[in-house]
C-alpha cells in the first residue's frame, strides 16, 4: 500500500461537517452561480448558492417527513447529474448517511451493498434501476422505503415535507462532528467481496478546504467544472465538495462527459494533485463506536491533521 502525505495548509476543525462547506459558501456569496444546468434551447441556466441551499433544505424536510431517522442509511443508484449532489446534501441535512451504488451494478451487487451497509431506504434514478432492485427485493426486508427520480418522487418528497420545521433540520444538520460517518462507499468487488469504506465528515471537509487553497488555478474566478466519472466514486464526490466550497460554477448535464482541463492534465501527468488525492486507506482495523454494523465488511478511513481522503475506487 502506497502512502502520500502533504502538510496541511488549513488548520483542521474537528467540529465541522460537510454541510458547513455549503453554509460557508452561502454566507460568502449567496447570489453567485453554483450550478449551470442545460436548457432546452441548448443554453445554460444558473442555480445560485441560495437556490441550491433552498432546494437542499426542502428535500431534507421531505426525507424527515417520510420517516428517515438520524443516522439512517440510504442507498442511491444514479448516474452523474445535478440531482446526485442535491440528494447527497439533503441526506446530510436530514442527518442521514448515503450509500452510493454504481449505476452499472448487477442485482446481486445491489443486494450485497444494501444488506452489508444496513440501508433501510433506497433512491433509484430509472425504471431499469428499480427493476434490478425488484429482482432481489424479497431478500431485503429491511429496505422499506424506495423512491425513483424518474417518477418525480423527489418533488413528492418536497411536497410532503412542508410541515417539518427549520429548527428540526438545523438540529439534524449540525449534529454530526468531523469524526462521524459521512458516507459508506463500496468498492466494485472486482478482486473479491466488495469492501465498504467508512468516510468521515473530516475526510471530506479537511481535504476540500486544503485542496481549495492548493488548487487555486482549478477553482479560480471564472472557471467551471464538469464531471465525467460517476458520482458514486469518491473522487467525484471530492470534486463536488471542493466546488461547493469555492468553485464559481459547476456545470451539470444529464450525464456529464468532461472535466476541468487543468485537473485532467495534472492527473494525466501523475502530478502532486493526483498523489495527494490518493492517501492511505486503512483496512482490518477496529470500527468506530458510531458504526452500527460490526459484522459488516466495512473498513475505515481515519482522518488526520493532514488532509486525507480514503479512495474507494473500482
Amino acid at each position: 500500500m502506497n502512502e502520500y502525505f502533504t502538510p496541511a495548509i488549513v488548520p483542521a476543525d474537528p467540529e465541522a461537517n460537510t454541510t458547513d462547506l455549503l453554509l460557508a459558501r452561502l454566507a460568502a456569496t449567496p447570489d453567485a452561480p453554483l450550478f449551470a444546468l442545460p436548457t432546452a434551447d441548448g443554453g445554460w441556466s444558473d442555480v445560485s448558492v441560495a437556490e441550491f441551499h433552498r432546494q437542499v433544505v426542502a428535500l431534507a424536510k421531505g426525507l424527515v417527513a417520510a420517516g428517515i431517522a438520524p443516522g439512517e442509511k440510504i442507498g442511491f443508484i444514479c448516474k452523474t447529474r445535478y440531482e446526485w449532489t442535491l440528494v447527497d446534501f439533503a441526506a446530510w441535512f436530514a442527518g442521514a448517511v448515503l450509500v452510493p451504488i454504481y449505476e452499472t451494478s448487477a442485482p446481486a451487487q445491489i443486494q450485497f451493498n444494501l444488506t452489508d451497509s444496513g440501508a433501510t431506504a433506497l433512491i433509484v434514478e430509472t425504471a431499469e434501476h428499480f427493476a434490478r432492485f425488484d429482482e432481489i427485493r424479497s431478500e431485503l426486508p429491511q429496505v422499506t422505503k424506495v423512491w425513483q427520480l424518474g417518477l418525480g418522487d423527489l418533488d413528492k418528497l418536497v411536497a410532503g415535507g412542508t410541515g417539518v420545521s427549520d429548527d428540526e433540520i438545523e438540529k439534524r444538520r449540525s449534529a454530526a462532528k468531523g469524526s462521524d460517518l459521512a458516507t459508506l462507499i463500496y468498492t466494485s468487488g472486482s478482486t473479491g467481496q466488495p469492501k465498504g469504506c467508512i468516510i468521515s465528515h473530516s475526510n471530506f471537509v479537511e481535504l476540500s478546504r486544503n485542496a481549495a487553497v492548493a488548487m487555486g488555478e482549478v477553482v479560480a474566478p471564472g472557471s467551471s467544472t464538469l464531471l465525467f466519472i460517476t458520482t458514486a466514486h469518491v473522487f467525484a464526490r471530492f470534486i463536488s465538495m471542493v466546488c461547493r466550497l469555492k468553485m464559481p460554477r459547476f456545470r451539470m448535464t444529464r450525464r456529464s462527459v468532461t472535466t476541468s482541463s487543468v485537473v485532467a492534465r495534472r492527473i494525466a501527468a501523475g502530478s502532486q494533485l493526483a498523489k495527494a488525492s490518493t492517501p492511505k486507506t486503512a483496512a482490518a482495523i477496529s470500527r468506530p463506536a458510531w458504526y452500527s454494523r460490526p459484522e459488516s465488511n466495512a473498513v475505515a478511513a481515519q482522518p488526520t491533521a493532514t488532509a486525507r481522503n480514503a479512495t474507494a475506487g473500482r
